[in-house]
């Protein structure tokens, strides 16, 4: 029986809930690693990256109301009460960054994207607008990205439809190696050598 390589075969699922805006790939098409097989609209992925970017606006505050804390404290200006509050704050700031980031990371989201959201130069703080409105869809939509090379042999999912954590969307299989599962008996075993080259009749 020829089976589909387990070792490169991948189900693609929903690391969040949201509707199916499109889906533009086709079963039997070849598909590159990182290609999109499909765009979805996620309010619960909003709220992921919004409290991403709340905590980097936090740390960088924290950062430098710390930075003029110790400035003061050298100048014997304030208490090293004072400082060490700012210091605490900002090591809550920091875990708080880390905690949203690493969550972002778990929904399967790139460092590229992370990235963007944390534009803004760490530690300066500017009195006037300093980041400008996010392009629409910036943080609802995500695209579906295709895990490795191969064909797409499964696709579950349609434009407007709603996927659910964990759903499979797809499934994907690289067809350039597949695996034989033979049966042979007690007294063909001798005649096996695993380095031997098969010929598979049908």
């Amino acid at each position: 029986q020829v089976k589909l390589n387990e070792e490169r075969t991948a189900d693609v699922v929903a690391y969040f809930a949201g509707v199916v805006e499109s889906v533009p790939v086709p079963v039997g098409s070849l598909t590159s690693k990182g290609a999109a097989l499909a765009v979805i609209n996620s309010f619960e992925l909003a709220e992921a990256k919004s409290s991403y970017i709340e905590g980097v606006h936090k740390h960088e505050l924290a950062q430098s109301t710390c930075k003029r804390e110790a400035a003061l404290w050298q100048k014997k200006i304030n208490s090293e009460q004072d400082f060490l509050l700012a210091r605490h704050q900002l090591e809550e700031a920091e875990i708080t960054k880390q905690v949203a980031r690493q969550k972002l990371l778990a929904m399967s989201i790139p460092e590229s994207v992370i990235d963007i959201l944390s534009k803004e130069p760490e530690g300066e703080i500017v009195p006037v607008e300093v980041r400008d409105p996010f392009p629409e869809g910036r943080l609802t939509q995500f695209d579906v990205l295709a895990p490795f090379d191969g064909v797409l042999i499964e696709k579950n999912i349609a434009q407007g439809s709603v996927a659910q954590r964990y759903d499979v969307l797809f499934r994907i299989s690289d067809l350039s190696l597949l695996w034989v599962d033979a049966r042979v008996t007690s007294e063909q075993l001798r005649f096996l050598d695993p380095q031997a080259s098969v010929t598979i009749r049908s």
